[in-house]
């Protein structure tokens, strides 16, 4: 098993420099998550005005729903620079890896979430018509669970409901997108990082670094860890996985 050799000025530098470019990309999730808000506080606005005329609001949760994809893309082209940069690619180099980036590179990978998401919206405010939430709805919407248990009914009703809840997925539409966001992030970043170092044969492989102290046994036992690239990108780890990725080179290992 070969080991890092990680107490070098070079292999120092090259940590801080995973650490910093960790940091631009939570500030990326950061952003959106502000962008998230104001585009569903909008359309929340026009379905409370849609449900007070009998009118549909399926045209609104389409809106919705594509305001969102824009924003994912935007959230991916934005990662996908920074990995870019972290490298010093120019724009020649830039447009011959295209072809090479992962799945997770692309919005519509993240077409089929979207649509559960919407789903589970839909669920939600079917449930608050019928169970006379109306006027509250921006408030149940925001933390459905929050509010029923508050309310100290209707709770295991709703839980039955949601069908598409459960394993990761939220009960809440707000916080399911506020996820996703930090997601696609990490995902787009790492797998263009991945991508870019796959076409460099000095790369041997990678390991992660912790970047939040957040407790997390999971992504503690994978610090340090070197990770051959014939092995492909194992980060992030987990959903909201914020950890730091670091190019290793073969005469970086010892055996």
């Amino acid at each position: 098993m070969p080991t890092l050799a990680l107490d070098t000025p070079q292999m120092r530098a090259k940590i801080a420099l995973a650490k910093e470019y960790g940091d631009k990309v939570k500030s990326i999730s950061f952003a959106y998550n502000r962008q998230l808000r104001s585009i569903w506080e909008r359309h929340l606005s026009l379905i409370r005005k849609a449900i007070a005329k009998r009118e549909y609001i399926e045209p609104i949760l389409d809106s919705l729903i594509s305001s969102l994809r824009e924003l994912l893309s935007q959230v991916i082209d934005s990662t996908i620079g920074l990995a870019y940069k972290r490298e010093d690619l120019d724009d020649k180099n830039i447009i011959s890896f295209i072809p090479m980036m992962a799945a997770q590179c692309n919005v519509s990978y993240y077409d089929d979430t979207l649509l559960k998401y919407k789903g589970i919206l839909q669920e939600e405010i079917d449930f608050a018509l019928e169970n006379g939430y109306t006027d509250e709805l921006p408030i149940f919407l925001d933390n459905p669970l929050a509010y029923l248990t508050l309310k100290q009914t209707g709770l295991l009703s709703f839980k039955d409901s949601i069908q598409e809840a459960g394993k990761g997925v939220s009960y809440s539409f707000g916080e399911n997108m506020k996820k996703l966001g930090i997601s696609v992030a990490a995902l787009a970043y790492a797998n263009a990082q991945f991508s870019i170092w796959n076409q460099n044969s000095a790369i041997s492989g990678y390991f992660g670094v912790r970047n939040s102290s957040y407790p997390c046994p999971l992504c503690d036992s994978y610090a340090y860890r070197f990770i051959p690239m014939s092995e492909g990108m194992v980060y992030p780890l987990h959903n909201r996985c914020v950890c730091s990725i670091v190019p290793v080179t073969q005469s970086e290992l010892s055996l």
